[in-house]
């Protein structure tokens, strides 16, 4: 795919639940939580410093590959049901039941996507400073 990009000038629109593939097929990522965008960035950017409380839980949770982790078989884990988003019939953000920085604007305001200092759209009123490195080892 990215060989067709480079020679061909596509562009392409990829959709998936895999941050592997994700992380390394896409130039820019748009996350979303219950069908809103929250954030969008470059991916790398996005990967290396998550603006959205949302995107670091996303990439906090991802099992990374370890290519020198010998595998062994596990059993299968119970599914589990994704959080409910919190009650927005008063605007509120949807994230708000789950925002580790949830404040009371949270909850009666949807907050749009708008542009950071480093290019990219975060909707948060509370948007993660860059203090998180991301590595795949971690």
């Amino acid at each position: 795919m990215q060989d067709l990009q480079r020679r061909l000038g596509l562009t392409y629109l990829f959709i998936a639940h895999g941050l592997h593939a994700v992380r390394h097929i896409s130039d820019r990522v748009a996350v979303m939580h219950f069908g809103r965008i929250v954030e969008i960035a470059a991916a790398e950017d996005l990967f290396a410093h998550p603006a959205h409380h949302y995107t670091r839980q996303l990439i906090a949770a991802t099992a990374w590959p370890d290519p020198e982790r010998r595998r062994t078989a596990s059993p299968a884990a119970a599914p589990t049901a994704p959080p409910a988003p919190a009650d927005t019939a008063h605007g509120g953000c949807r994230f708000s039941a789950q925002g580790p920085a949830a404040s009371a604007r949270c909850t009666t305001q949807r907050p749009d996507l708008a542009p950071m200092a480093d290019g990219r759209l975060v909707a948060c009123h509370h948007p993660l400073g860059r203090v998180e490195v991301f590595s795949e080892r971690s």
